[in-house]
């Protein structure tokens, strides 16, 4: 897949006073966590209003984002270094699991030390596993983050109820609503409200 950009991004490119920033937004069921690559706090609107990117610089990376045309599931692996307990805490307990992460890539002026643009989404998912290490006076904290791609909820089992007259009878005993659905599935004619 490609990906064109914009005149503004062109002329940065030309220049070469451009660095690339990535950006991550890691939706909590506790609230939301904002992370650049940047080594100082960048603020733009990803579509909640103006809000802060806190920079790890050295201290956070990305995996390579890897884009198919096939329905594949694809994969990015966030690491933030020496993070704070509170990061920690999140990883912990917080409500985690299948929420929304969105990964945005940005261009950094150089000289200026300012976003050429709005940084664009460059891939969005759902983070899938998060591994961590507690620090300790000689290693910091680690958190690596692993936000799958869309096609990684195909992938995962479905425990909905089902349109069976057993399943419905587990949520509402005696119920006769889906009594006859065996007969149905066998592809037998019944009129409903005929006699005989």
């Amino acid at each position: 897949m490609t990906r064109t950009t914009t005149a503004a991004e062109d002329t940065v490119l030309a220049a070469e006073l451009r660095h690339p920033v990535f950006f991550a937004k890691l939706e909590f069921t506790t609230g939301t966590v904002r992370v650049s690559t940047h080594n100082a706090v960048l603020n733009w609107d990803d579509g909640d209003g103006a809000v802060d990117y806190t920079g790890l610089g050295d201290l956070g990376g990305i995996s390579h984002v890897e884009e198919t045309i096939e329905g594949k599931t694809n994969r990015v692996t966030l690491s933030l270094n020496g993070v704070k307990s509170s990061l920690v805490a999140l990883a912990l307990g917080s409500g985690w699991r299948w929420q929304p992460g969105t990964i945005y890539k940005g261009w950094l002026n150089v000289s200026t030390k300012v976003l050429v643009e709005t940084p664009r989404v460059r891939f969005k998912g759902w983070m899938d596993s998060m591994p961590f290490t507690l620090g300790t006076r000689d290693e910091p904290a680690t958190i690596n983050v692993s936000i799958v791609s869309r096609f990684a909820r195909w992938e995962v089992p479905f425990n909905a109820p089902r349109w069976s007259n057993a399943d419905h009878q587990k949520r509402r005993s005696g119920d006769k609503f889906f009594e006859f659905m065996p007969e149905i599935a066998k592809g037998r004619e019944i009129f409903w409200g005929q006699s005989g």
